[in-house]
């Protein structure tokens, strides 16, 4: 705000507007006779009339006392605006001045010297209560023209934000007192058992997974830890297969053995209390991922087995030297070359009409497969779809129609990169970028590797094809499989909080906000050397706000801040809100059966099908209010089966002759053109 001083009190002897003008006449005498006379009267009680952008003022300086020591200040009493500019230069000047002198007086000037000396006495107070100095805010009392009770105001504010911040260093403090991530590894029972750590380490379809699965087989008791719940069924099939009691538990399904001695599960779904002979930790190269290293993190640590297979890419190695080596384990490591090679097409596929059956085609999002798989369609084509939005059980259907040949061509995201080995003979990428949840870039290498990998299966074809849809694309592929992935870092492996670890925090600073202390174990850990960081927890902090709002216990807050459901999905994060507050109120929350599944549209399904696996997730952590569990699984089965219908029959494409000869192309018998078979026969 601009203050723009008015002229100061003339000086005695100084020249008079008398002086200057003496032809003046009356009345312009008497005004200038008055301004004087208020200059005089603001000097003689320490006042300054000063102007700002469209008020006239007075601000008023002194000293006030408290226990013998003198404090300045220099401020705008309650009463001292005196009017608007554009008023004051149009009101007489003895007006100006009877104005001024009754607002500025020997009175007025003590009550406001009191009123400051009332403010020392209450800060002083305050100060004593927070700790603090109060004489170091003091000299924010003198202004260039700021109101005296919003001075008194912010003072006080500012001590109570200086102790607030002084109470978050202390608990700073104390959270790297309670937890130091150099000491997570202690944190588990695993700390005191003697392991050996076995890397596999080769690209994608050089056996590794076959080869930990077989020596998983001839263990006394064992776990696998996979990156889905697709993969952890399939090995818990494998297992089972063989023989072997084994239970399955993942975070949405439980297939329980009475006498398991072996488990697939997810991996975050790791019991560290459990002892194992054996353990596979698959697809270790997620130690790097975004939104979930810290559970392979959790799983290397604290999994509780004598010898512990790691499953990964060649890149993946210094990280695991570094884990070993910090942890004292063992680590002996096995490089394994891909069973079939892998070539690069020596030019683009062109376009659509030129893929052949066994193709795989790549797209980055469900919008783009569901688009290429209708042109694909109506071009006679049979096709299979396979994305992210999928569950387990209709993605497996869908790679089943294409294992079987009943789909020539299937189109799928990079979901395709983990967890399902079909029998592609070729990989075309129909792009080679990617949003990335910030902006759309180009592949990362090691992605496009994965990706690639899955064309050529071992014992079916004798090499695996890659290429590009068009000139760009190709190029990069071309480029970038020539080159190694990049190395994991050996350093800043992601730890996500435990209940342990907030309940510590809880106890050190008092906090009961989730959010809080969240954010406290983000920012304020003991990190030492970086070895161990803060996970990426920003879809709990999206959450904690709501949630502390509920007044249910940390646990509760906890578990319902972790549930596996897409809060960007308007239905599901209604869904889940519902659920929170239901819970918060005490009611048994029942799974709604009333919809018409058969009229369901397919993003409504998927939509449908995704909030029953929260459900499930939910009833197995809290049967008593989410005792639907059962009949939510059921229903997820229902919808799955659906979801399949629906996309077979969208991209069903050529039927009879067309896909009779397709199959056989897929299975190796080469197709003649119609002249070539009549000439045979």
């Amino acid at each position: 705000m601009n203050r723009d001083p008015l002229p100061v009190p003339l000086e005695e002897g100084a020249a008079t507007a008398e002086d200057e003008a003496p032809d003046l006449d009356s009345d312009r005498r008497e005004a200038a006779r008055a301004n004087e006379a208020l200059y005089a009267h603001l000097k003689a009680h320490d006042a300054v009339l000063f102007r700002t952008d469209s008020v006239f003022a007075v601000r008023v300086s002194g000293e006030a006392e408290l226990d013998g020591r003198k404090v300045a200040y220099c401020l705008v009493p309650p009463d001292g605006t005196l009017m608007k500019a554009r008023r004051w230069k149009k009101t007489p000047a003895d007006q100006r001045l009877a104005l001024v002198q009754a607002r500025v007086n020997a009175q007025r000037m003590a009550a406001m010297r009191s009123r400051v000396s009332d403010f020392l006495q209450q800060s002083h107070a305050l100060a004593q209560a927070l700790g603090l100095d109060a004489g170091q805010f003091w000299p924010a009392l003198v202004t260039d023209g700021l109101e005296e009770q919003g001075r008194f105001a912010t003072i006080l504010a500012r001590m109570q934000a200086a102790h607030a911040q002084q109470l978050e260093q202390r608990n700073a403090q104390k959270v790297k007192d309670a937890i130091r991530l150099e000491d997570y590894p202690e944190s588990f029972p695993a700390a005191k058992l003697p392991r050996r750590f076995i890397a596999l380490l080769g690209p994608t379809n050089s056996g590794k997974t076959h080869a930990a699965i077989e020596a998983l087989k001839q263990a006394r008791s064992g776990v696998y830890l996979a990156p889905l719940r697709l993969l952890a069924n399939e090995n818990y099939e494998r297992l089972a297969d063989a023989g072997i009691a084994v239970s399955l538990v993942t975070g949405e399904e439980r297939k329980l053995h009475p006498q398991a001695t072996h488990f697939a599960s997810t991996v975050e779904m790791l019991d560290p209390h459990r002892s194992v002979d054996v353990a596979v930790i698959d697809e270790v190269q997620m130690l790097e991922d975004a939104e979930r290293g810290s559970a392979w993190t959790a799983a290397i640590c604290g999994v509780a087995a004598q010898t512990v297979y790691v499953l990964g890419s060649p890149g993946a190695e210094p990280a695991l030297h570094a884990l070993a080596a910090r942890l004292g384990v063992p680590l002996e490591v096995q490089h394994l070359e891909r069973k079939a090679p892998l070539e690069v097409e020596p030019r683009p596929l062109g376009g659509l009409n030129a893929l052949a059956p066994g193709d795989a085609l790549i797209a980055f999002s469900r919008r783009e497969v569901l688009f290429l798989a209708q042109q694909l369609s109506r071009m006679g084509r049979s096709v299979a779809t396979i994305y992210g939005a999928l569950s387990p059980e209709a993605r497996r259907a869908q790679a089943r129609r294409f294992e079987s040949g009943e789909a020539a061509i299937v189109v799928a995201t990079d979901a395709i990169g983990m967890g399902l080995n079909l029998p592609i003979v070729r990989v075309v990428f129909s792009s080679v970028s990617k949003f990335d949840g910030y902006e759309e870039d180009l592949l990362p290498r090691a992605l496009l590797h994965q990706i690639a990998g899955r064309a050529g299966r071992y014992g079916i074809h004798e090499a695996g094809r890659v290429c590009g849809l068009d000139e760009f694309a190709h190029r990069y592929i071309a480029r970038e499989l020539r080159r190694q992935p990049h190395p994991l870092h050996a350093t800043r492996f992601q730890v996500a909080p435990s209940l342990d670890h907030l309940h510590a925090l809880q106890a050190a600073t008092g906090e009961q906000s989730l959010e809080k202390l969240l954010q406290r174990f983000v920012r304020n850990l003991d990190l030492r050397d970086d070895f161990f960081v803060p996970a990426n927890l920003e879809d709990s902090l999206a959450r904690a706000p709501l949630l502390d709002r509920t007044g249910l216990s940390l646990q509760e807050r906890v578990m319902l801040s972790l549930v596996p459901i897409n809060s960007n999905v308007i239905v599901l994060d209604a869904a889940w809100r519902g659920w929170v507050w239901a819970m918060a109120r005490g009611e048994t929350v029942r799974l709604r059966d009333d919809y018409a599944i058969e009229r369901m549209e397919l993003q409504e399904a998927e939509d449908q099908c995704r909030l029953c696996a929260a459900y499930s997730w939910l009833s197995y952590r809290r049967p008593e209010v989410f005792p639907d569990g059962e009949r939510a699984r059921e229903m997820a089965v229902r919808l799955s089966t659906l979801i399949d219908g629906m996309l077979a029959r969208r991209h069903s494409g050529s039927t009879g002759r067309g896909m009779q000869r397709e199959r056989r192309v897929r299975h190796g018998a080469r197709a003649q053109p119609r002249s070539a078979r009549r000439h045979r026969h």
